[in-house]
């Protein structure tokens, strides 16, 4: 809905014939991406609900609506806990990485962004080597939660 809209008010101002030329650097994957498609989609999903608006996430939501469903069982795993993790504030303080700007956003709060919290989770990330999830960081999301969801894994959290 949304690219349509812009395509009609300004044509090819944002130099569509330009991208044509580049469309497999465009939709290759990079080094550092997982290789996993269901994380691959959760972490895009993630991380532009961040950035927008509502509207906008819903379209894209129903463009790859297809595609998640498509996804094999072990891809629907990966999906799911890495939009658990990418949807937690942990990754999203985890990706700050300047300490003066963490400093700066959590600052006037009480909760726990040391070094030793953030550092498990910045380890999760593709462009980190990880594959954008660990049964240690879903499991400290799950057991430090306030509705104490149990562990991955089904054991529960004491």
């Amino acid at each position: 809905d949304h690219v349509a809209g812009v395509a009609r008010i300004y044509g090819d101002t944002f130099g569509a014939a330009e991208n044509d030329a580049k469309i497999d650097e465009l939709t290759s994957v990079p080094k550092a991406s997982s290789e996993s498609l269901g994380a691959r989609l959760a972490m895009a999903q993630r991380l532009m609900g961040l950035r927008c608006p509502p509207a906008l996430l819903n379209d894209v939501e129903r463009t790859l609506e297809e595609d998640v469903a498509n996804l094999t069982d072990e891809e629907k795993a990966n999906f799911e806990l890495v939009s658990e993790v990418y949807g937690s504030t942990r990754m999203l303080m985890a990706c700050v990485e300047d300490k003066a700007v963490l400093d700066t956003v959590i600052g006037g709060y009480k909760c726990d962004y040391s070094k030793d919290v953030l550092e498990p989770v910045r380890a999760v990330r593709p462009v980190n080597g990880g594959k954008g999830w660990s049964d240690e960081i879903i499991n400290a999301l799950r057991t430090n939660s306030v509705a104490n969801f149990p562990a991955k894994g089904g054991a529960s959290a004491a």
